[in-house]
């Protein structure tokens, strides 16, 4: 054979990228496998526990908590209907989204903090503060418990963000 006639590539190539061809459509075939079977979540309840330490200075600035509808409060506990999201009930990844939210008011002042979003796999409590949307805290430590065919997620704290803080104090 003449250098003319030769095949263009090196030896293989033809080889290399059936066997990438074959690669591919296997990862493919078993990606819906892969990934994390998320459920909707049409509805429900999240309920917080205000700790002590925060009630307590609340009471000092004279500030209130009071509810935005459709959420509730009494004493140190605020209880938000859950409106949309998806959750792997296995894991408790997922987003959990809430309808209402709560107030607080001081004198004749007051910021509303509504549209609250969980994110579980960020780790991050998403909300509309003042007006502004932002990561309003970070989750610390969930835990999830298998419920029949659904899942009661429990989350040990929040921690409020620097800039939810400062949005608040405006």
């Amino acid at each position: 054979m003449k250098r003319v006639t030769q095949p263009v590539g090196a030896r293989g190539t033809t080889l290399s990228a059936v066997a990438v061809v074959a690669a591919l459509a296997a990862l493919l075939a078993l990606a819906p496998f892969a990934s994390a079977a998320s459920d909707p979540i049409a509805s429900g309840t999240t309920t917080v526990n205000l700790n002590k330490g925060l009630v307590k200075k609340l009471k000092k600035y004279n500030v209130k908590v009071l509810k935005v509808s459709p959420a509730s409060v009494k004493g140190s506990t605020v209880t938000l209907p859950v409106s949309g999201g998806s959750l792997d009930p296995a894991t408790g990844l997922g987003t959990v989204e809430h309808s209402g939210g709560i107030k607080f008011k001081a004198g004749k002042k007051s910021a509303a903090v509504n549209t609250l979003q969980l994110d579980t796999t960020t780790g991050s409590l998403n909300a509309k503060v003042a007006g502004k949307s932002m990561k309003f805290a970070s989750v610390k430590g969930f835990t999830v418990a298998r419920n029949g065919f659904g899942a009661n997620l429990s989350i040990s704290s929040l921690k409020l963000t620097g800039k939810a803080a400062r949005q608040l104090n405006k």
